[in-house]
């Protein structure tokens, strides 16, 4: 299913909006007229700090793996190919790996901050008396609800898959 989504702002008539999604072909059940922005937040995954910490926690373990095998790969060649002891393999791994953590956990909190961004444009829509419309319907159905979403003046509009 695809999640078709758009921001109806205050003084914008909804139930016009609506009125257009049904004779595109969707039906009332099919279509949510969301006010809440903790319904708003659920939608689209939850709060936008959780979002962030989500993808820094999968930046930090994607770091790991990268950095950890480039530090072991580091390792062998210190310790076998240049002759420096097994202490040195160790601390050029452990090093890899810290690197990694960071590395990883900032790309990831950037990546995560682009999303929350997002999200916030739409709960900041809800906040100040708008209303978001959303869609579950199926792929093919995405674009005909995008296109008369956009006819209704929505803002924001885009489709998720879920």
């Amino acid at each position: 299913m695809t999640l078709v989504m758009g921001l109806i702002r205050q003084g914008e008539n909804v139930t016009a909006s609506i009125q257009k999604l049904n004779e595109a072909g969707f039906t009332r059940e099919s279509i949510r007229a969301i006010t809440d922005e903790n319904e708003v937040k659920n939608l689209l995954g939850g709060d936008p700090r959780s979002t962030v910490a989500r993808y820094a926690a999968w930046g930090v373990g994607i770091g790991i793996v990268t950095y950890g095998i480039f530090g072991l790969a580091c390792a062998w060649c210190q310790c076998s190919l240049c002759g420096y002891g097994p202490a040195w393999g160790i601390v050029a791994f452990v090093g890899a790996v810290l690197a990694g953590t960071f590395v990883g956990g900032v790309l990831g909190s950037f990546a995560g901050m682009a999303e929350s961004e997002e999200q916030a444009y739409y709960v900041q829509g809800v906040q100040s008396g708008g209303k978001l419309l959303a869609l579950r319907v199926d792929k093919e159905q995405a674009i005909t609800a995008k296109r008369v979403l956009m006819q209704a003046h929505a803002a924001g509009v885009r489709s998720l898959q879920r």
